[in-house]
């Protein structure tokens, strides 16, 4: 005997009436609470031999079509307003269909807290497939990419995951699911005149399959395809409506697969690209920066006293580490101080240590940054805001080797490296008479001259593309942003790029992922100005050059000059103008 379903709640009406009545009329046969777009008698069930014709009153739809009068099938689904019937021959069926959606149902749910989980989206694919094989007790399962004509497995069930197995895949099945874009299950294949004589079932012995599309908007991505070599009960409508969600979340994580392939390469690259132009912790391709790493790896293996110069914020302290890693103290301590951030009254107690009682809070004797970096590397940052009187007594212990803690007279031998690090002009401090010119030629023996991050062209891409890398590497710079970070000066260097990077990712409200000028805090370059002069145009043409020349010349205006064909003095002219802000 034929029966009605309700799906919410497994209430069945039995069809034994010649009509039967659906709505929410208190006649009804089968009495539904009132809802929007249900009528009191929304349609008619009229017994039709051995099934029945649906005779709709108002809008309804059956499997998911609209329709006015249909002769119904088994595992039919009816939709009418917020409710949902299905027809079935036989009550044992009905209640089979209920205990599937349970099992559907918690199968879905299981699986939403594998995505949770944070498990990769290539995992994720084999395991829904895992779940619809189960579901659908098929023998074989498959998820398949349709991309260039051609059909590639991405997924295999367990059944046929070896890749030594043949790949159990319906070619006209494939063809069909193509054609129609639409789910296609044949619960039996010999009964069904299209797939029957095909000889890819044929070949592969199959009974039952179910093909399922992978849909992003019209575009049709792939199929899961599932199979069987016996007759399956589970390949029925009911099975299909829990399938075709998890169909709905497999192009999803499709999508989310190929993004992360996608993203994975475009680490790998960058993460060649930065090792073909860095050197430890330095990162550069410029003509500048090729020079400093040249310079380091000549001098690291020596004992000389290096002088790092740079602005502020291009990475002296870097270069400094750079040079001990390189050397053979390298497994010994490396230690920098600031000498311009500490009190001039407690600095020599910073370098030179001190003994308990030495002075007012002295608590203890405590080891100067000289001792701690014993064996090793010392880096004298920012050596030109040391005082003169400290001075001498710096130039003394680099001459004999030995340290004298404040309020101690006994002296301790040191055995480093010292390097140092200035932005100021040595050379015209010791001119007037802040700096003593022993101590500068003692420090300086050779130098290192780091371009300031203005003149270093594409280098400021790289760093911003590994600063990104470091903070979260799902982010990219969209071309505004850029061209604003091409354009603007720095006069914070690399350590404002790092500053102004990291502010970004924190700060972006991009849905994209997508780093605008906005983020950086830098404004959007104003495309070229129209209207000007022919010799305003050809003024602009030529600083823009001589400022591309000279940053690609790593900031050595001499060489600029000369690959320009220029007196040096035109290329300070044109720099000179641009620091001032003068237009061109």
């Amino acid at each position: 005997m034929p029966y009605l379903v309700r799906a919410e709640d497994g209430d069945s009406l039995e069809l034994y009436r010649p009509l039967s009545v659906v709505g929410t009329g208190a006649g009804c046969d089968l009495q539904l609470p009132e809802a929007e777009g249900v009528e009191p008698g929304h349609f008619q069930l009229l017994q039709d031999g051995e099934g029945h014709r649906l005779l709709a009153r108002a809008q309804t739809q059956v499997n998911g079509a609209k329709v006015r009068e249909i002769m119904l099938e088994d595992g039919d689904r009816i939709d009418l307003g917020p409710y949902q019937l299905v027809y079935r021959i036989h009550l044992e069926q009905a209640t089979a269909d209920l205990a599937l959606g349970e099992e559907g149902l918690t199968a879905l749910t299981s699986f939403a807290r594998r995505v949770q989980s944070g498990t990769p989206p290539d995992q994720l694919i084999q395991q829904l497939l895992e779940y619809c094989v189960a579901l659908a007790e098929a023998d074989s399962g498959y998820v398949v990419l349709l991309e260039d004509g051609g059909a590639t497995v991405v997924a295999r069930s367990g059944q046929a995951e070896s890749k030594s197995e043949p790949v159990l895949l319906s070619d006209t099945l494939l063809d069909q699911v193509r054609g129609r874009r639409q789910p296609l299950m044949v619960a039996d294949i010999m009964s069904d005149p299209a797939l029957a004589g095909a000889q890819s079932v044929i070949d592969l012995r199959l009974r039952a399959a179910i093909g399922l599309p992978l849909m992003r908007g019209d575009q049709l991505r792939g199929l899961i395809h599932l199979g069987s070599g016996r007759a399956v009960n589970r390949f029925d409508p009911s099975t299909l409506r829990v399938l075709e969600v998890f169909s709905a979340q497999a192009c999803i994580l499709v999508e989310l697969a190929e993004q992360v392939e996608v993203l994975q390469k475009e680490r790998a690259i960058l993460r060649s690209r930065l090792q073909a132009v860095r050197m430890g912790r330095l990162i550069g391709a410029c003509e500048g920066m090729n020079a400093v790493f040249e310079r380091v790896e000549r001098i690291a293996r020596s004992d000389a006293a290096v002088m790092i110069l740079g602005e502020t914020g291009t990475g002296k302290e870097l270069v400094a580490r750079e040079i001990h890693d390189r050397s053979y103290r390298r497994s010994q301590p490396f230690v920098a101080i600031n000498c311009g951030a500490i009190p001039s009254e407690l600095l020599e107690a910073e370098l030179f240590g001190h003994k308990k009682g030495a002075f007012t809070g002295a608590s203890r004797d405590r080891k100067g940054r000289f001792m701690e970096a014993d064996g090793g590397t010392l880096l004298l940052d920012e050596i030109g805001e040391m005082p003169l009187p400290l001075q001498v007594k710096l130039l003394r212990v680099l001459e004999e080797g030995l340290v004298t803690p404040v309020g101690s007279n006994k002296q301790v031998p040191v055995d480093l490296r010292v390097l140092s690090a200035t932005h100021v002009a040595l050379d015209q401090a010791v001119e007037e008479g802040s700096f003593r010119e022993d101590l500068f030629y003692r420090l300086w023996q050779v130098d290192v001259h780091l371009p300031p991050l203005r003149e270093r062209g594409e280098d400021i891409l790289l760093l911003a593309r590994a600063f990104l890398s470091d903070v979260d590497m799902d982010w990219s710079l969209g071309q505004e942003a850029i061209s604003a970070l091409l354009a603007h000066r720095w006069p914070g260097n690399v350590r404002e790029l790092q500053n102004r990077i990291q502010r970004a990712v924190l700060l972006s409200d991009s849905d994209r992922r997508e780093i605008a000028p906005k983020d950086l805090g830098l404004d959007v370059v104003a495309p070229p100005e129209t209207g000007r002069s022919l010799q305003e145009a050809v003024e602009r043409f030529r600083t823009r050059l001589v400022l591309e020349t000279v940053a690609k010349c790593g900031g050595n205006r001499t060489e600029a000059a000369r690959q320009l064909d220029v007196d040096p003095r035109t290329i300070f002219r044109y720099i000179s103008r641009d620091d001032s802000g003068q237009e061109a």
